[in-house]
């Protein structure tokens, strides 16, 4: 299915002029898409989520069609097809966004993080100093804001404590009567055991727990643009001035906060994007 699902969408592709690649990593090979403006001399590194393929987020750049930007996307380890070849997800993130600019010669790019990548591309940045601008799209801070967002304020309490008390057998089984009713939360489930390589609920959570923007966000001086929606399903919109408030290094942070009345309040702005985009090219002064 992989291999249709790819040879359909290079078939139909047609917003921008492209070349593939593969960049060698560890003992595998990151995949990448790089999307041409002409005449473009600056390159926007683009960083996806949690799961998502390379090709599913291509689309969205048609927003930047005729800027100065050329687009470079890449799936890194854990995803697109990426766990198939032995890499798996990780925090830190630096490691193959280096890859990708070594394989490039890029000394400096503006990066943006998509969905989990806004959490990606802020350590990216806290380490790799070739990033000079940052757009999250949206904010992401840590996946168990995710997880207490599904569980709810009581059962994540309960969690929380069996997490810290290394209860693994009642975490499992609590997960394996919440994953009977939530068809949802099996697929994320499963879907996570095949991104990080886990195989319990317990050690999953234990692996993604690693995701936390807390700690780095002092070591960001890059000027960013933090985008958030207030109806959305994954992160809480009140992490926006948290945020801001812990990028006490960073040169300069504009923010926007989209609602139902602006629109762009799901997910990534997902159904409104174009409202996104025109924050982005704002801040990229491509207006």
């Amino acid at each position: 299915m992989y291999e249709s699902f790819i040879r359909c969408f290079y078939k139909s592709y047609h917003d921008f002029p492209f070349t593939r690649g593969w960049v060698p990593y560890e003992n595998s090979y990151l995949p990448t898409l790089y999307l041409k403006n002409k005449n473009a001399k600056k390159t926007l590194l683009v960083i996806g989520g949690f799961d998502g393929y390379l090709e599913e987020v291509a689309g969205f750049f048609k927003y930047l069609k005729g800027t100065n930007y050329n687009i470079l996307i890449f799936d890194g380890p854990g995803q697109g097809n990426t766990s198939m070849h032995g890499l798996h997800f990780i925090p830190n993130f630096e490691r193959p966004v280096s890859a990708v600019l070594d394989y490039y010669g890029l000394k400096s790019v503006v990066a943006i993080g998509l969905s989990w990548g806004g959490l990606l591309v802020l350590r990216a940045a806290a380490f790799e100093k070739r990033i000079k601008k940052i757009i999250c799209m949206d904010i992401f801070y840590t996946p168990m804001d995710t997880l207490a967002m599904n569980l709810g304020r009581v059962k994540y309490g309960m969690l929380r404590l069996l997490l810290w008390v290394r209860a693994q057998k009642i975490v499992n089984l609590l997960f394996t009567e919440i994953m009977k009713n939530n068809i949802d939360m099996t697929w994320k489930i499963n879907n996570g055991y095949l991104l990080t390589g886990e195989n319990s609920p317990f050690h999953l959570i234990q692996n993604l727990q690693r995701h936390n923007a807390k700690k780095f966000l002092p070591l960001i001086n890059q000027d960013c643009l933090l985008l958030a929606g207030k109806e959305d399903q994954y992160v809480p919109y009140k992490r926006l001035r948290q945020i801001q408030r812990e990028l006490i290094n960073s040169s300069y942070v504009q923010f926007k906060l989209f609602t139902k009345e602006t629109g762009g309040e799901q997910h990534c702005q997902v159904g409104q994007m174009n409202l996104a985009f025109d924050e982005i090219r704002q801040f990229l002064n491509e207006n």
